[in-house]
């Protein structure tokens, strides 16, 4: 493997070198004492790893690693303390590759072993388009296959997410620290961001031609290629506003199933409160729109199927209520249309001490009396 040392002490890099040589694993081709000399050659040559002492002098060495990873996403970087107290504490046991000084050979053999595992794996690149689902179970498939990211931390997975949920502007620094390290002084928390980010990127490593988060001033923005989100779909379907016909009712079947659960379901997230909501609403409606297709072509198995789905899913939510109740109505089947309406009631007056809406207390009392001078 071809590496470079960073490290201020000379005879740490001695030492360091003189333990990569007995493993007989690496080639050195450069080891330095400024880390800008050592960027000089990253940026020009294939480098596989980079040993780098995280206390330097005037440069923070996570920082400094976030920064080269922007340019080199493939390279592989071994972190090199003093600290075992610190080194514990900031990557916590395997979030990232690192040394405890004086190294030890078989300690740097499985930091070897490792490395060779994450290069084999890496070298295989993914070109295909993938899929990334933020509604019900979260996830990102290539093909039909998941793949799996293994999230060191929870905010390192946080961090993505917010990223994807900001996608279309640059995210600053300062609010991401406001969210997830409110509390912190300032230079701990800068800290706490460099290396989430790091986890961040070493996680999504496999998936660097698609997904790459890049440093703009004085914030992130994560960039997608070839990549397909699940509400961006059902989004841009909805935008056309495509006439319910049966021609088009398969279309609508089809971009619904995109969004089966809420936005980032299952993630307490203050910051999804929004957009969990406004996705909500717009399923409503558009699930609203089909069973109304539905009822007037005497799909009522259909029908039903989704009134049901927003009952079951939504439960604090009237339509799912109306929808059985107008769905049922055309059945002539009183004592469901009586039983949603005295359920959607009781929940009203429970939940939130109101009474159902002026729009279906005048469907209701319109239907009672079609009801009664029909029978």
């Amino acid at each position: 493997m071809k590496s470079i040392l960073v490290d201020d002490e000379k005879l740490a890099l001695e030492y360091l070198e003189n333990q990569l040589i007995k493993t007989k694993q690496y080639e050195i081709i450069g080891k330095f004492t400024n880390p800008l000399d050592a960027k000089r050659i990253i940026d020009k040559h294939k480098v596989d790893v980079l040993f780098l002492d995280i206390e330097m002098p005037r440069i923070n060495g996570i920082e400094f690693a976030e920064k080269l990873l922007e340019d080199n996403p493939e390279l592989q970087i071994v972190f090199v303390t003093a600290y075992n107290e610190y080194a514990v504490q900031a990557f916590e046991l395997n979030a990232v590759d690192y040394l405890l000084k004086p190294i030890k050979l078989e300690r740097l053999h499985k930091t070897t072993a490792r490395l060779n595992s994450e290069i084999t794996e890496h070298t295989k690149e993914m070109h295909d388009k993938i899929q990334i689902h933020l509604c019900y179970e979260p996830k990102i498939l290539e093909g039909n296959q998941e793949v799996p990211l293994k999230w060191r931390t929870y905010k390192a997975q946080q961090v993505f997410y917010y990223l994807i949920h900001c996608r279309n502007r640059i995210v600053a620094k300062e609010e991401l620290i406001e969210i997830l390290w409110p509390y912190f002084e300032l230079e701990k928390a800068n800290a706490q961001l460099y290396t989430t980010i790091y986890q961040v990127r070493r996680t999504l490593k496999s998936l660097i031609n698609n997904i790459k988060i890049v440093n703009i001033g004085e914030g992130y923005k994560i960039e997608l290629k070839n990549v397909a989100l699940d509400i961006e779909i059902f989004e841009r379907f909805i935008e056309k506003n495509e006439p319910m016909n049966e021609n088009t009712i398969s279309q609508y079947e089809k971009v619904i199933q995109l969004v089966d659960g809420d936005y980032l379901q299952g993630f307490d997230y203050t910051w999804i409160d929004y957009e969990q909501t406004r996705l909500r609403f717009l399923t409503i409606s558009t699930k609203s729109k089909m069973i109304q297709w539905y009822r007037e072509t005497s799909d009522i198995d259909s029908a039903l199927k989704h009134a049901y789905d927003i009952y079951q899913r939504y439960p604090l939510e009237e339509e799912g209520y109306f929808e059985l109740m107008k769905t049922f109505a055309v059945t002539k089947d009183s004592k469901a249309v009586k039983k949603y309406y005295n359920e959607l009631k009781l929940m009203l007056e429970k939940e939130l001490a109101v009474e159902p809406s002026f729009k279906i207390q005048h469907w209701y009392n319109d239907w009672i009396q079609n009801f009664n001078y029909t029978t």
